[in-house]
C-alpha cells in the first residue's frame, strides 16, 4: 500500500502517543527523564504530555498511514512558540505539565527541562524551528519514511523566509551520521548526568540552515 502523508491534529492524538512510544521504546532519552526503574505507563505518559504540548503550542505534526493506520509522525516546534500561543492554551499547558509531573518519578520534570536547556544552548542566535520527535513504528524502520518526512519538514521550515532552519538533538550516536548526510552540522554534544551511573546521557546537537539565495547583481547584502 503507497503511503499516505498526512497533516495531523488533537483528532489523532492517542494515535500519535502509540507511535511514539513504540519508536522510542528502547530509546535512552526518556529512561533518563523517567529514571532506569520506570513502568511503560509512565513512559506513556511521557510520550502524552510531549504529543499535548505540541497540541497546544501549535506545532506543526505531520504524519504517514498505511492501509489507514498511522505508522510514522514528526513533531516540528515553530519559532516564539510559547509568545505565540494565547494565554488559555498557556495555562492549561500549565496545568498539563502539573497533572503528568504528580504521575512521574521524583525529578523527571527537573531532568527534561535541564536536558532541553542545554541541547539548545548551542544554537547560533535566530528564529529556528525545532524538530522535536521524528518516529517510525518498529516495523517500518528501514523502509524510507522518516527520511520522507524529514524531507517534508525541511520543505516548510524553507518556506519561512525569516527561519534560520531546523534544528534537532538525539541521543544515539548511529543518527548523527545520518543527519549529517542530510545536510545537518553538529553543533555539540552535551554530557548530562543525574548522578547515578546508569542515567548518564550524551546529547548531540544538529542544525541545518535554510539557505538564503544570493543577491542580485549590483544589490548589496543587507
Amino acid at each position: 500500500m503507497k503511503p499516505e502523508y498526512v497533516r495531523l491534529d488533537r483528532a489523532d492524538r492517542d494515535e500519535i502517543i502509540a507511535v511514539l512510544a513504540d519508536s522510542f521504546a528502547d530509546d535512552p532519552a526518556p529512561v533518563y527523564f523517567m529514571g532506569p526503574r520506570c513502568t511503560s505507563s509512565q513512559l506513556r505518559r511521557f510520550f502524552a504530555f510531549i504529543v499535548d504540548q505540541a497540541l497546544l503550542l501549535d506545532d506543526r505534526l505531520e504524519g504517514v498511514r498505511i492501509d489507514g493506520q498511522l505508522v510514522a509522525c514528526s513533531l516540528l516546534e515553530q519559532p516564539d512558540r510559547f509568545r505565540q500561543a494565547g494565554i488559555g492554551n498557556l495555562v492549561m499547558l500549565f496545568v498539563k505539565a502539573t497533572i503528568a509531573a504528580a504521575g512521574f518519578p521524583s525529578g523527571s520534570l527537573r531532568r527534561m527541562n535541564t536536558y532541553f536547556r542545554l541541547a539548545r544552548a548551542g544554537l547560533p542566535a535566530g528564529r529556528w524551528h525545532y524538530l522535536t520527535m521524528i518516529g517510525v513504528r518498529k516495523q517500518y524502520q528501514g523502509s524510507g519514511l522518516g527520511a520522507s518526512l524529514l524531507k517534508l519538514l525541511l520543505a516548510a521550515v524553507a518556506e519561512d523566509a525569516e527561519s534560520a532552519g531546523l534544528a534537532l538533538d538525539t541521543e544515539n550516536i548511529n543518527n548523527v551520521a545520518w543527519y549529517e548526510k542530510q545536510g545537518f552540522e553538529l553543533l555539540q554534544s552535551v554530557q548530562l548526568s543525574t548522578g547515578r551511573q546508569e542515567a548518564k546521557l550524551r546529547v548531540y546537537c544538529m542544525a541545518l540552515r535554510n539557505a538564503r539565495p544570493a543577491p542580485a547583481v549590483g544589490e548589496a547584502e543587507l
